[in-house]
């Protein structure tokens, strides 16, 4: 009885404590944007009345720059039209320091729809039989009149509610747009329906708060008093609970770059929220969650398509971003210019003098994190990276000049092999879509088929599938010491020949591999001797004859077929 109380009392207090706005009266317009960090846009609406300018939010959000006309709560308002809204009026500073007023409208007071404040619930009904059920109800916060929630001609008996692909929260206050119809069940007693176009979450203020992530907490949000842990941020004195898209967090956005335990700051729209015993706590619906310590995550860079900040619509383009695979999912972090804004159309960047070029190359970035929500409530990453490594390492490596499949594209390139089979793709033809028979280095000329040692940097390359792949770029060869290696006595002969070639051994032979000087594959045989007669009379030119041993060791030759 005391928890009733106690709840009755927080439901009057807010219905006559809670509600101090402003009343705006003005002509919409367009008037030039203030200059924000992501500001996209030359203009924004804005309600000119007698006392200024006021640049328009509605329920916290923007609106949409790029529609003709101010849309406020399903209301559709030309520019030229005068109209009377009420709302907050908010003190607000530009990127540049320049002072400007906003009028965050809570309501449309020349709105055909019914605005109506009050806390959602559910309450059981005599519906439409004598059976009771439980349906999605609200009590208007300035009265004890209750309405139940209707949505498409529907009664809305589900738990939860979904308005607008948004879970509607028990105990939280909404404003709640539509239209009040009265129903009559069929014992004949009438009831109030609200038939429901939008529910928007009200009274939240826009903070800004250190703290660490946690989920040590618990909430009885749900009968009979079951506890349940969501995550939260933890400033040393309170617990704000995080929302995203109206919903409580189980586990955060992305727990490859937010964990719990990590130190942040976060910005968004404090609301006080209400358990099943009517007691109080706050929650964040997150607007921008920035790590305090930097962090380096390992990917590519390349396009990744453009987030709807302050847009609403999407808009042709894609921004650079830092593609990272974890665990089988693509997450792209955007890259931030240093004067702001994004990367867009650039091939590459530049970071403390080291040049990142819109490759398929892996590199390690390090950077300070942070998630923005768009226009649509969806996050996004957004880094400023601060330090590069390309996850290079020099090494000589003993290898054979061939050709292979491309794995970036259809066709054919150019790379080495070792003896143990290892592929190593050159650089400076992996994105190429032919692929010649020779490379010249250090004034070398090394063909298809030769042998050499190659010396120069190691990195890791994905494909478009996520798999990795090593490259080389060669900076020098040496063919001295790779005839010291490895090898046995072994004849080929005729050569040059008329396409009839024997093969002689003094080891036993597993598999002859014959490849024509395009590096496509004309002949392929096991075998199990040291003698062998290879048929090559419908090749022309010269061939590569690859040799594998039956104690896996390999050779390659060349032969010239007349």
């Amino acid at each position: 009885m005391k928890k009733t109380f106690t709840l009755l009392i927080i439901l009057l207090v807010a219905a006559f404590n809670g509600f101090a706005q402003d009343t705006i009266t003005g002509v919409v317009n367009r008037i030039a944007a203030p200059y924000f960090e992501q500001n996209v846009c030359n203009d924004r609406f804005a309600i000119v009345s007698e006392n200024g300018t006021y640049y328009v939010m509605v329920d916290n959000y923007w609106p949409n720059p790029y529609l003709e006309d101010l849309v406020i709560h399903y209301d559709t308002i030309a520019i030229g039209n005068e109209i009377s809204v009420i709302g907050n009026v908010l003190e607000m500073e530009d990127g540049n320091g320049d002072a400007f007023q906003t009028i965050d409208i809570s309501k449309n007071l020349n709105s055909n729809h019914q605005q109506i404040f009050g806390f959602f619930s559910y309450r059981n009904i005599s519906f439409p039989g004598p059976d009771t059920i439980s349906a999605a109800y609200f009590c208007n916060c300035y009265g004890t009149v209750g309405y139940y929630i209707c949505c498409n001609g529907e009664l809305q008996i589900d738990n939860p509610c979904i308005i607008s692909g948004r879970a509607l929260i028990t105990n939280k206050r909404y404003l709640f747009i539509g239209n009040n119809e009265v129903w009559t069940n069929s014992n004949g007693n009438s009831f109030n329906v609200f038939n429901l176009v939008d529910a928007l979450p009200y009274d939240v203020a826009d903070v800004s708060i250190d703290g660490a992530l946690t989920s040590e907490n618990d909430l009885c949000l749900t009968w009979p008093c079951n506890e349940a842990s969501y995550l939260s941020l933890y400033n040393g004195e309170d617990f704000y609970y995080l929302t995203n898209k109206r919903e409580f967090q189980d586990n955060y956005i992305n727990d490859s770059l937010f964990l719990e335990g990590d130190s942040v700051v976060a910005s968004g729209f404090e609301s006080t929220h209400y358990d099943l015993f009517g007691a109080n706590f706050k929650t964040m619906e997150i607007v921008k969650l920035q790590s305090k310590e930097e962090k380096t995550l390992i990917g590519l860079v390349n396009g990744w398509g453009m987030p709807y900040t302050n847009l609403g619509i999407p808009i042709p383009g894609a921004y650079l971003a830092l593609i990272n695979g974890n665990n089988g999912y693509y997450d792209g972090y955007y890259i931030m210019k240093p004067n702001g804004g994004f990367y867009s159309d650039e091939d590459f960047y530049i970071v403390n003098n080291d040049t990142i070029h819109v490759t398929d190359q892996q590199i390690s970035a390090t950077f300070i994190p942070s998630i923005f929500i768009d226009n649509w409530i969806d996050p996004y990453y957004r880094i400023s990276i601060t330090n590069v490594d390309f996850n290079e390492h020099i090494e000589t490596i003993r290898c054979t000049l061939a050709i292979v499949g491309n794995p970036l594209y259809f066709g054919n390139t150019l790379a080495v092999t070792t003896q143990d089979n290892d592929i190593y793709y050159l650089k400076p033809y992996i994105y190429a879509h032919t692929a010649p028979n020779h490379i010249t280095i250090d004034n070398k000329t090394i063909y298809v088929g030769d042998e050499f040692f190659a010396t120069g940097p190691i990195s890791t390359w994905y494909d478009s599938n996520w798999g990795l792949h090593q490259v080389i770029d060669i900076s020098s060869v040496e063919f001295d010491g790779v005839d010291e290696s490895y090898s046995t006595e072994i004849q080929i002969f005729p050569n040059p020949s008329n396409g009839i070639i024997e093969i002689v051994s003094e080891q036993p032979i597993k598999q002859i591999t014959v490849y024509d000087n395009m590096g496509q594959t004309i002949h392929n045989k096991l075998c199990c001797s040291q003698n062998e007669i290879v048929d090559l009379s419908n090749c022309k030119g010269l061939c590569l004859i690859h040799i594998v041993y039956q104690d896996d060791n390999q050779t390659t030759i060349k032969e010239i077929i007349r």
